[in-house]
């Protein structure tokens, strides 16, 4: 099973949540211990500790850039545009069809003996096409 890629910044805000309720975990216990009769000096160090800790933690889950969400109406655009792009394409000279493939890097493997067209796309690295070499002037 191919595991799902997840944002480095999703992973880090999942990280710092667990750390972050981690040192809540740790403050309750050490103020379990207070109310069961530990040492209040040796506790009350802990606490400070973990406290700092959780306030350091809170700094550095500010600091984590906010995931950009689609709104369901940008969702809805992308998808009208998608519909418009199909039909263009669907109605486009077969010339400009299949420049419009090539530049897609798409290649269309027919087999016939199992009715199957396979679909691959490869695009090229965006630089490829941008830049052109030319002779002297």
């Amino acid at each position: 099973m191919a595991e799902q890629a997840i944002d480095p910044n999703e992973a880090a805000v999942i990280d710092l949540r667990k750390r972050l309720s981690e040192c809540d975990r740790k403050l309750s216990q050490y103020r379990s211990a207070l109310d069961a009769g530990g040492d209040p000096i040796e506790i009350s160090s802990w606490i400070n500790e973990t406290k700092s800790e959780r306030a350091r933690l809170e700094g550095e889950l500010k600091a984590v850039p906010a995931a950009q969400r689609i709104s369901v109406e940008e969702i809805r655009s992308m998808i009208e545009e998608v519909g418009d792009l199909v039909r263009l394409v669907s109605e486009a000279d077969p010339d400009d069809k299949a420049d419009l493939y090539t530049r897609l890097g798409l290649k269309l493997t027919y087999y016939p003996e199992k009715q199957y067209v396979e679909a691959r796309i490869t695009p090229e690295p965006p630089h490829v096409r941008a830049v052109c070499v030319r002779g002297g002037t």
